[in-house]
């Protein structure tokens, strides 16, 4: 069962879940994504896992308005300074 997980990631290159889905379809083996991910891993065949972007914020926390200095009024959404 592991040589056909790792012939399909080496040849056809595919992934975890499409290698279970391929094995259920054509040998009638059911196996769990999880296990296939640790067979590629073991083998050293694991993809690494894309980094986020991680955006600069403009105040310490996301939540914290301007320097709260500034409010909007109750009419028309005029900003009064203070």
């Amino acid at each position: 069962m592991e040589a056909e997980v790792l012939k399909m990631r080496k040849e056809k290159g595919y992934g975890r879940r499409r290698i279970a889905w391929f094995l259920l379809r054509e040998n009638n083996i059911e196996i769990s994504e999880n296990t296939i991910t640790h067979i590629l891993r073991r083998a050293g065949l694991a993809r690494k896992k894309k980094q986020r972007k991680v955006l600069p914020t403009l105040s310490s926390s996301p939540w914290q308005s301007t320097q709260g200095k500034e409010r909007l009024s109750g009419k028309g959404g005029k900003v009064s300074q203070d």
